[in-house]
């Protein structure tokens, strides 16, 4: 068994996912770079890797990933720990 997995299983560790967004500012929530890279009218937005809105994933893509595995993280601890399968939305 690994390290990690023994810390672990003894509780002395606890994963918990966390992703960095921002918000577009108000007087630009229109704008194709906002809407290509935001979701919820410019609410949430991942940082740009590429630095060129033109390449590369659209930045509202990246943010439904990540909400897709919150919901797996949620999911599995839940069926983990109360032996049952939750729903996310």
């Amino acid at each position: 068994m690994r390290i990690r997995q023994i810390l672990e299983k003894g509780g002395f560790t606890q994963f918990r996912p966390h992703y960095i967004t921002w918000y577009c500012p108000h007087t630009i929530t229109l704008s194709r770079q906002c809407k290509s890279q935001c979701i919820n009218k410019g609410r949430y937005c991942p940082p740009d890797l590429e630095h060129d809105f033109s390449s590369g994933y659209d930045g509202k893509d990246v943010v439904m990933e990540n909400l897709r595995q919150l919901c797996v993280y949620k999911v599995a601890n839940a069926t983990a720990t109360l032996g049952v399968v939750g729903l996310c939305y």
